[in-house]
């Protein structure tokens, strides 16, 4: 593996990269990595094949652990996969929304619950008109066993660990046209929770823990989520869930930059706490075709995407951002009390620099913008996985302690991954990734884990301060010294010369 360094006597416009055989990560135990097993372009499941749009969004996997089930909105469908061989992926084909409702309806999330799936569908008819239902379908035969109405356009869905119950992010999403696309915008969304007693779908039942007071039209913020310091606690939309062991379900409020929590038992809204904002310095913030980490932001407000709990106390946040924010990492939080245990300031978007993975043509927006998130434990450790979507990799971290993350490896993916699901019973991660451009296809990506080293980089700059590159063209030996290459960027970025 090779490594960059800043040293560059001599060289024109030059970083400087010193050769090493020392991994990238910081000095792990063998056998803790995860590797590549197996990447499978959906289109291949559809039967236009090449010649149709489609996109794995959010995944889910049956109870043996053998048939992933993807979202794929671009199709309106929902897509199977045998990963009974993870290195070699089949194809099952596709079950169209227009089977279960609408060729108009929308798939937005998926969750395996024993022998069914959980199909989410968003079926409004406008921003100001949100309605939604989640299909149960049983995953053998694929055919519909029943449907419950929401109270509106959904987003994700969470399952608690004791089969008890499904909560259900109810967005309500705005509509960036309107105005400036700014809040608020009735109606407010809230949380469906499923009652899931019984063997018999037919029995199961929904309820809506409502985030707001007051009328559809003309919602009223609840007292604790006012006192939270939330940005428009009038129109709270629920992005993301979460549930936890203990049956409490943590929702991302994003464009509101807070969290709320929810007792699923009871129904009751139980806290709310602001994600605050963060002074990023060490950045590059303009879209200039240079890769200039020297930029700076002053209080960024996080406005987190995906969520998810470790050990039944804390709570990591991809801080994505949407129409306010974007803080280019991602965050920990005691939930409790809202205060953070950890934030990761710039090192998220520095990893992505000092492996040749930054998208500068973002740099003046959100960056990296890490998106997906999800823990689960491997070999009794817990790991975080946090997805940039416009890095195009997954970065991979021991979480034991939750106040200090240990960066272990990056995992490559095709463009834009979201949807990550860990499957621990098999030793393996899934990674969707819902970009479908061109040449470029949407994709399910399988990883195993038990790797002794990482595969990727194989060239890499110190994270800590990284010499920015990307887009290495020409390469060649250094006449006077056996030890060293010299490589140069082409015209995607400012030309420079690097010494390997």
């Amino acid at each position: 593996m090779h490594r960059i360094s800043k040293k560059a006597p001599g060289v024109l416009a030059a970083a400087v990269i010193a050769a090493s055989l020392s991994p990238l990560a910081a000095a792990a135990d063998p056998g803790e990595y995860f590797e590549r097993e197996a990447t499978y372009p959906v289109y291949q499941n559809h039967p236009e094949g090449a010649a149709a749009q489609t996109a794995a969004e959010i995944s889910t996997v049956s109870a043996d652990g053998n048939t992933l089930i993807y979202s794929d909105a671009l199709s309106r469908s929902v897509g199977f996969l045998d990963i009974s061989n993870p290195a070699a992926p089949k194809g099952l084909g596709l079950l169209g929304l227009h089977q279960l409702g609408s060729a108009e309806d929308e798939p937005t999330s998926v969750a395996a619950y024993g022998d069914y799936v959980f199909v989410v569908v968003n079926t409004s008819a406008s921003y100001s008109d949100p309605s939604g239902r989640v299909d149960v379908v049983r995953i053998a035969d694929r055919t519909l066993v029943h449907s419950f109405a929401l109270p509106g356009q959904p987003d994700s869905i969470a399952l608690s660990a004791d089969g008890a119950y499904a909560g259900i992010a109810i967005e309500n999403e705005r509509d960036e046209d309107a105005g400036e696309g700014a809040l608020p915008q009735a109606p407010a969304g809230s949380i469906a929770i499923m009652d899931l007693q019984g063997a018999d779908p037919a029995g199961w039942k929904l309820r809506e823990v409502p985030l707001t007071s007051g009328s559809r039209t003309e919602p009223i913020a609840l007292p604790l989520l006012a006192a939270a310091g939330l940005d428009t606690p009038q129109d709270p939309e629920p992005e993301y869930v979460t549930i936890n062991e203990k049956n409490q379900l943590a929702a991302t409020l994003q464009e509101n930059n807070g969290v709320v929590l929810v007792d699923l038992a009871s129904g009751g809204v139980t806290g709310a706490f602001s994600t605050g904002t963060v002074d990023l310095a060490g950045i590059d913030t303009e879209k200039d075709g240079v890769l200039d980490p020297s930029g700076e932001l002053k209080r960024v407000p996080r406005e987190p995407d995906a969520i998810g709990w470790i050990q039944d106390r804390y709570l990591a946040t991809a801080n994505e951002g949407d129409w306010k924010g974007g803080s280019r990492g991602f965050t920990i939080f005691d939930s409790a009390t809202g205060d953070v245990v950890w934030d990761a300031g710039n090192s998220f978007e520095h990893l992505a620099l000092s492996q040749g993975l930054f998208p500068e043509q973002r740099a003046g927006k959100k960056g990296v913008e890490p998106e997906g998130l999800a823990i689960a434990e491997f070999g009794g450790v817990d790991y975080g996985f946090i997805a940039a979507e416009r890095g195009n990799f997954v970065a991979v971290y021991d979480l034991s302690e939750p106040s200090s993350p240990r960066y272990l490896q990056s995992l490559p993916t095709t463009n834009g991954p979201e949807g990550i699901l860990p499957i621990p019973g098999r030793n393996l991660l899934a990674i969707a990734s819902e970009t479908d451009e061109g040449q470029v296809r949407s994709a399910v990506s399988l990883y195993s884990f038990g790797a002794a080293a990482p595969q990727f980089p194989q060239l890499s700059s110190d994270a800590a301060d990284p010499v920015p590159f990307g887009a290495l063209s020409g390469l060649s030996a250094n006449p006077a010294d056996a030890s060293q290459l010299f490589a140069v960027s082409d015209n995607a970025y400012q030309p420079r010369i690097y010494t390997l």
